[in-house]
């Protein structure tokens, strides 16, 4: 019974790794931002997560949903190929958002692969803020 069960378990796995490689796999090249100190009254930041389809198989994002509403995603909603490159831009608006934060931005694409990404920092008033501000 024991032989039998490693059998199939072993059978499994192979069979898994045998398909793998016809799904689509993105990438991400980074999947967090840390922005440092953010002057409020500078605005909106805006952020660029980028993202290669490393898979054999066209693939999509087809979800991007924030964890709040001050942060707004923007994406390619076309499929993209098989070693093409993307993009995900989050824009933070930290006004009123005083001290530090940190953002989730779950990802999914239309073959269930989910991703989390962060985008970090400390929203400062304009006297405060350190020279060389990531923006």
């Amino acid at each position: 019974m024991k032989k039998t069960f490693i059998y199939c378990l072993w059978l499994l796995t192979c069979w898994l790794l045998s398909i793998t490689p016809i799904f689509a796999q993105i990438e991400f090249k980074r999947v967090s931002h840390h922005l440092g100190d953010v002057v409020e009254s500078a605005g909106e930041v805006s952020v660029e997560f980028e993202y290669t389809n490393n898979g054999f198989k066209d693939t999509k994002i087809i979800m991007v949903q924030p964890s709040c509403g001050c942060t707004t995603p923007d994406w390619s909603k076309e499929a993209i190929k098989p070693t093409e490159k993307g993009k995900i831009t989050v824009k933070f608006a930290p006004k009123g958002r005083w001290g530090e934060f940190s953002k989730t931005i779950t990802v999914m694409t239309d073959l269930n692969q989910v991703f989390w990404l962060k985008i970090e920092g400390v929203v400062v008033e304009k006297k405060t803020a350190k020279s060389g501000n990531k923006r």
